[in-house]
């Protein structure tokens, strides 16, 4: 009974991925057609710049902790991602300096570990434990997101 439940399932992806391995094989997989071209690996030239996106981000970062900071809740709702907005709107209670300033610092010091192009995933330390976010572009702005 397994097999009749499943495989109708996985036609569409065996499909795809016969169809994807079909389309890799025709755009250069085989032999012949011109000549030889250098290839590199793909950790040797990103075809991004890393630095110039963490600096954009690192601009948000700077923002949201200053909103922190005042305890301005309605500047910091416009800087979080769109759903995450809606989640925590009528939520958000900066009213507690302690925690203002501790998630600020953890914000603050918080180190980028993967950077693509339009989001950063960060870590940082808050109450002893280890906390991982992100920092996504929205619609050319740059937002907190995904705690």
């Amino acid at each position: 009974m397994w097999h009749r439940r499943t495989f109708p399932r996985l036609m569409p992806l065996s499909l795809l991925l016969i169809t994807l391995l079909s389309l890799a094989s025709a755009c250069g997989g085989g032999s012949g057609g011109g000549g030889e071209t250098e290839k590199t690996p793909p950790s040797a030239t990103p075809y991004y710049d890393e630095k110039a996106i963490i600096e954009e981000a690192r601009t948000a970062q700077n923002q949201i902790v200053s909103a922190l900071e005042s305890g301005e809740s309605t500047a910091l709702l416009g800087l979080l991602e769109q759903n995450v907005g809606i989640q925590m709107e009528g939520e958000l209670d900066l009213t507690s300096p302690e925690l203002r300033e501790e998630l600020a610092r953890a914000l603050s010091e918080a180190q980028p570990v993967k950077v693509y192009p339009g989001m950063v995933f960060y870590e940082t330390t808050y109450a002893g434990e280890t906390l991982s976010f992100y920092i996504i572009q929205e619609e050319g702005t740059w937002k907190l997101g995904g705690f």
